[in-house]
């Protein structure tokens, strides 16, 4: 029970991942912050930028995750992953500056709460849902890309994680970004049996391609975003 203990809490440690998943969505927002920042508006302080963050928080939810070993029989070695993936709503780059163009053009100083407030309702009416993930192998974070989720099964393409400044700079969103980035391998899961451990975790089995083919089973479930 103490192996079961210790894999739980590893599982738990996945949570930290949430933030690693947040933060593009966060610096596209920035970016068109600062893309078009205005004497009309005032310079943006980080109580605010946690306002946004938060902001965008509330449109993440669960999709899975998990924490689990690999096993190549074959090679008598094992590989150690911890994965995660939501769903959020999302606006495109373009469509975040020109509410903050148009707010600096007004011809009263304009408070950022407005202007969050206006992203919130655009979020809300135009926002688009899409998956996105991380793992980490062996310590090293990746993105997943291409995720696939049903209630019974789970598949993403692993892609090295890319340099977020530099799709800035070209005006890529954070999407096409990793899109972009090379492919290194992939996850494939089928839903197996509850382990009857707390928060009712199942047991998870299937592949983890990554420089080579290894047999993976994970303890996985959703859980709620904190």
């Amino acid at each position: 029970m103490d192996n079961f203990n210790s894999t739980n809490r590893q599982i738990d440690k996945s949570e930290n991942m949430k933030p690693i998943v947040l933060i593009p969505i966060v610096l596209v927002i920035l970016a068109s912050i600062a893309a078009v920042s205005s004497a009309r508006l005032e310079r943006i302080t980080e109580t605010e930028r946690l306002d946004f963050a938060n902001m965008i928080r509330n449109y993440l939810n669960p999709v899975i995750h998990g924490a689990g070993i690999g096993f190549d029989c074959t090679g008598d070695s094992y590989i150690v992953a911890k994965f995660h993936a939501v769903s959020v709503k999302v606006l495109p780059f373009d469509q975040i500056t020109s509410i903050i163009r148009e707010e600096k053009q007004k011809s009263q100083v304009v408070d950022w709460s407005q202007v969050r407030e206006r992203i919130r309702a655009a979020i809300e009416a135009n926002g688009t849902i899409i998956s996105k993930g991380r793992i980490s192998i062996n310590g090293t974070m990746y993105a997943l890309t291409n995720i696939v989720k049903t209630d019974t099964n789970f598949s993403a393409d692993i892609k090295e994680m890319p340099n977020y400044t530099n799709c800035k700079q070209q005006n890529i969103s954070a999407e096409q970004c990793e899109q972009q980035s090379a492919t290194v391998g992939s996850i494939s899961l089928t839903k197996g049996e509850a382990t009857g451990l707390p928060g009712t975790p199942y047991l998870w089995k299937g592949t983890l391609e990554f420089k080579k083919t290894y047999k993976f089973a994970a303890f996985a479930y959703p859980r709620a975003v904190a």
